[in-house]
């Protein structure tokens, strides 16, 4: 997760508009930190950048389902 995390925040600070990076620390974020409000930043700001990104919305719906917010899960996991 350190790498991971340390790879994510390289990229956006090469390219601030990159999806996948947000969506990359996303993940680190949640699993890593436990920091899940920031998390759901990370994602949100991700599905911004790119609302169809398959990949983004599957990690969004998995991590929103442990906090319990099962609407947000379910609508992500099913446009994923």
């Amino acid at each position: 997760y350190p790498l991971a995390k340390a790879a994510g925040e390289r990229a956006l600070k090469l390219d601030p508009d990159l999806a996948s990076a947000h969506a990359a620390l996303g993940l680190t974020t949640f699993y890593w930190d436990r920091d899940f409000d920031a998390a759901r930043l990370l994602f949100e700001r991700a599905l911004t950048i790119d609302p169809d990104s398959a990949e983004t919305l599957h990690w969004y719906g998995l991590t929103m389902m442990q906090t319990g917010t099962f609407d947000v899960a379910v609508t992500a996991i099913r446009r994923a």
